[in-house]
């Protein structure tokens, strides 16, 4: 079984609000960092040991197990992208800018 590591936003964020929101992985020796972005500006890291290659390891929005209660999420997803590279902050920033007028952002 694989390891939950937990990383959350920490931007104050608003209930019936559009957010564009970024995460990100980079694996650094025998770490992972992982980041988040709020509406293409840094909000949050932290750094992990392990990889998100580990066996067991599942990416997943709010709450990831069936059989549990930790992270509810209650929302919804729009747009999801997966790159094969970790984004720059311009990179990410660029991203938001393109997409921010489709949400009334």
């Amino acid at each position: 079984d694989g390891v939950q590591s937990t990383i959350q936003t920490s931007s104050n964020l608003n209930l019936n609000t559009w957010y564009y929101a970024t995460f990100t992985t980079e694996v650094l020796g025998a770490n992972t960092e992982m980041c988040i972005y709020t509406n293409g500006q840094y909000s949050t890291s932290n750094l992990f040991s392990g990889y998100p290659s580990d066996p067991g390891y599942a990416f997943t929005i709010g709450d990831g197990m069936d059989e549990s209660n930790w992270y509810p999420f209650d929302g919804n997803v729009s747009i999801v992208q997966i790159y094969n590279r970790r984004l720059s902050e311009a990179e990410i920033l660029q991203n938001f800018n393109a997409y921010k007028d489709r949400f009334g952002l």
